[in-house]
């Protein structure tokens, strides 16, 4: 038994990560998942919310239901490190008739988490006073043997001009 606003949290470890956070408190419940979002803005993530009364939450609307893949599909193209989604499935854990539907959505979760998995690969270029084509390059060929996108920080203009030019894959430049 939770005591109020106490949450259990169950935090694998790794790319594909699925978090599962149970609340006795909606206060405790939201502050939570703004913390969670603000991690993500933080790590360049999308945020998406999922679920009905959590629109304005991070100041987007909630959607009804999302696609995980398609969704991380998305985010990777739009330019983001990943995908950050809260959703809160509290009516389908209430309701006895929709607790089949909440697993199978879990499972889908989980299998798309498994079947995409997708990290980051940082680098400080805070220090940087030189960067041409070839070390943007040599940085992605890095991040792809890893499976991962080089997100490189720095405040080098010609580090994002080189990137964007030369259509560097797996390499997102963010200026410092």
């Amino acid at each position: 038994m939770l005591a109020a606003g106490e949450a259990t949290v169950v935090r694998p470890t790794g790319v594909g990560r699925h978090l599962c956070w149970a609340f006795t408190d909606r206060a405790g419940f939201l502050d939570r998942a703004r913390a969670f979002l603000a991690e993500g803005r933080a790590a360049g993530e999308q945020r998406r919310l999922v679920g009905a009364d959590l629109t304005g939450l991070d100041r987007f609307p909630a959607l009804p239901v999302f696609d995980p893949a398609a969704a991380m599909a998305a985010a990777l193209a739009a330019g983001f490190t990943g995908l950050r989604v809260v959703v809160d499935a509290t009516p389908l854990v209430r309701s006895p008739s929709s607790r089949a539907d909440f697993a199978a959505y879990e499972h889908l979760v989980d299998r798309s988490a498994a079947d995409h998995p997708f990290s980051a690969v940082v680098v400080d270029g805070a220090a940087l006073e030189f960067i041409d084509h070839r070390s943007l390059l040599r940085l992605a060929d890095h991040a792809r043997g890893r499976g991962a996108t080089a997100v490189l920080r720095t405040a080098l203009p010609a580090a994002a001009r080189l990137a964007d030019l030369r259509r560097v894959p797996g390499v997102r430049v963010e200026a410092r």
